[in-house]
């Protein structure tokens, strides 16, 4: 475009907007920022085109003027990469997120904000000669929200370009337009694979279960992104009718699809279920092997635990973490031995993980194992190990938790103290008031606070110490601790 013609175009941008601003569309102080960004609409490049779109959109109704420049804006798909709208998220080391928009994009986004004053300018955009306008226009009415909305866009469901028919379809989607479903059926059979995957996701979002059928019958579409929508709006839609199309669908030779598939299945449930995500552990892609070990989890009985165990040492770590994860929700003992196992395992994460886990089975058999992990390398598996003999509730887990009194980390000082408390155990007492001159104000207070659960009027004495520490917090709790012991010992 020559710039005498964008000049040309930027004046007619201009008089349109001043029409419509001449209605009392704006206040007196938005009204010279919106003419600024109508101006700029017609701007030689597309970057500060897109750019007053996006700023049109802060000005909220104030904007109301340029809605028949944004219109014209619609069939301007030149992309553009720039900040997020509003300023960009930046990260270390100058590092930023970027965002790839157009003028076009920004154009319907701000006029769906500015819906329903928009909604005339919409309706003739849809209708426009532009494939790229009446696309645009499809998506703005989507996110709209305007109910009159749902005519127009069932309308373009028969456009002869793809993009449009896949933008309506998502946008009667948006709307919950459920009187367009049987038309948006029909699109299962578009030649164009963007439109039966857009068809597929609207009727997930409408929640159409009359089209179960038609929809697992895109497991085998040709197209794996439609597969893949098929599997993941069965987890929607589907029933135990399409399990038998799921099951297969995890040979599928794409990993999304075996994902989604396995997720469908874990929401629909029953008993093919167990047996279909046990064949999946044994999956070459790390991801589906999680996804089958959560489904596991939610469905398996604890004859799985053999299973998942042998999992806790895949080599991914993701794999192991779900397995031991997993070994702990199923509450099964026979996953304690795997866990013991990957206590030794040289990934402390892993470490931590089998810890959180022994700690919910809640066997005192475990006990030793837990206590072992105090010393361990690294802080957060002895955190670990220790907030899991809280969980025991075992008193004999008490010297060993006391020795962690005296370690090099402050947090697991804390949770050791706060461990004494909750375990109860009479050989406690006198590490809790050693380490109420602990040089940390948070292990001070958890100590005075365990003495407190402890019941024990003894502690008084060492607990009134600390009525003069430099901490409020502190003073508050021994106050609190030393009326409560006393009030014991009284009854």
């Amino acid at each position: 475009m020559t710039l005498s013609i964008q000049a040309r175009l930027s004046a007619v941008v201009l008089a349109l907007a001043t029409l419509v601003c001449g209605q009392g569309g704006a206040t007196v102080r938005e009204a010279p920022a919106a003419e600024r960004l109508v101006r700029a609409l017609g701007n030689p490049d597309a970057a500060p085109r897109a750019e007053a779109a996006c700023q049109l959109r802060e000005l909220g109704e104030g904007a109301v003027s340029a809605i028949p420049a944004l219109a014209a804006l619609l069939a301007d798909g030149r992309r553009v990469e720039s900040e997020p709208c509003g300023g960009g998220f930046r990260f270390g080391d100058g590092a930023e997120w970027i965002r790839v928009t157009s003028p076009a994009l920004e154009a319907a986004e701000t006029l769906a904000e500015l819906a329903p004053l928009s909604f005339a300018a919409l309706e003739g955009a849809v209708a426009s000669p532009s494939p790229m306008a009446r696309a645009f226009a499809a998506y703005a009415l989507g996110e709209s929200g305007d109910p009159r909305a749902g005519r127009l866009l069932r309308a373009a469901l028969s456009d002869g370009t793809a993009a449009v028919r896949e933008r309506a379809a998502a946008a009667l989607g948006k709307l919950e337009e459920d009187q367009a479903a049987s038309e948006i059926v029909r699109l299962l059979a578009d030649a164009d694979p963007r439109v039966r995957r857009a068809a597929i996701e609207a009727l997930a979002e409408l929640g159409v279960r009359t089209a179960e059928g038609a929809v697992a019958a895109r497991l085998a579409d040709e197209d794996r992104a439609v597969r893949a929508a098929a599997a993941d709006a069965l987890s929607e839609i589907g029933s135990q009718s399409s399990v038998a199309a799921l099951v297969a669908a995890l040979g599928d030779a794409d990993r999304d699809v075996r994902v989604e598939s396995l997720d469908a299945l874990d929401e629909i449930g029953g008993p093919a279920v167990e047996a279909a995500a046990r064949r999946a552990l044994d999956d070459p892609v790390a991801e589906v092997r999680v996804e089958a070990i959560e489904t596991l989890a939610n469905h398996a009985s604890g004859r799985a635990a053999e299973a998942l165990g042998k999992l806790v040492s895949d080599d991914h770590p993701h794999v192991r973490n779900a397995a031991i994860e997993a070994l702990g929700d199923l509450g099964d003992a026979r996953g304690r031995t795997p866990l013991r196992s990957a206590l030794r395992h040289e990934d402390w994460r892993t470490r931590a993980a089998a810890a959180e886990a022994l700690g919910e089975l809640q066997h005192s058999g475990d006990l030793p194992a837990l206590a072992d992990a105090l010393s361990d390398g690294h802080p957060k598996v002895r955190l670990a190990a220790i907030e899991a003999l809280g969980e025991l509730g075992d008193p004999r887990a008490a010297g060993a938790v006391a020795g962690a009194l005296g370690d090099g980390d402050w947090r697991l000082r804390q949770a050791a103290a706060e461990t004494l408390g909750e375990i109860h155990a009479s050989d406690a007492q006198a590490p809790l008031e050693r380490a109420l001159g602990d040089g940390h104000w948070k292990v001070r207070l958890a100590a005075v606070e365990a003495l407190s659960e402890l019941e024990d009027p003894g502690a008084v004495p060492a607990i009134r110490q600390l009525l003069r520490d430099a901490r409020a917090e502190v003073r508050e709790a021994a106050t609190e601790a030393v009326a409560e012991l006393l009030e014991e010992e009284e009854e």
